[in-house]
């Protein structure tokens, strides 16, 4: 079975919707933050506090031909 290796960018838990072929640069992690957190942070009014991003680079393996799979 052949696999695909490709990697992904969470933050904060949430698997982001971008794969890429390779490791990703600084740049393409910095904008996948800003994103989801424009203002560099979510306000949290239940807690009453800043939530902050945490970014993290996931491997991602996948079959390349699904066909031969039964």
């Amino acid at each position: 079975m052949p696999l695909e290796i490709s990697f992904t960018i969470e933050i904060n838990g949430q698997t982001g919707r971008n794969f890429y072929d390779s490791y990703p640069t600084e740049k393409e992690i910095e904008k996948a933050i800003t994103d989801m957190f424009p203002q560099g942070y979510i306000y949290d009014q239940f807690a009453g506090e800043n939530i902050y991003p945490i970014a993290q680079v996931k491997k991602v393996y996948r079959l390349r031909n699904m066909e031969g799979i039964e």
